[in-house]
């Protein structure tokens, strides 16, 4: 399973669905992504895993804020 992609798919099912972005819902996929690094033992992978879901939040936000 491929961890990003589902990330991916989340947030635009939350991006076509909501024309503003519920924040509760945005901080329940980065509480996704922490709880996953949790439970993956490889360290790297799990920081990896976290920036790369911020920086998709993040860049979610820039677009509905435009």
């Amino acid at each position: 399973v491929d961890i990003k992609q589902n990330y991916r798919m989340l947030i635009d099912y939350v991006m076509a669905n909501n024309k503003r972005v519920n924040v509760n819902c945005m901080n329940l996929i980065l509480a996704l992504s922490i709880a996953n690094a949790k439970i993956n033992r490889q360290k790297q992978v799990e920081i990896d895993n976290i920036k790369y879901v911020m920086d998709l939040l993040s860049n979610a936000v820039k677009v509905i804020t435009l």
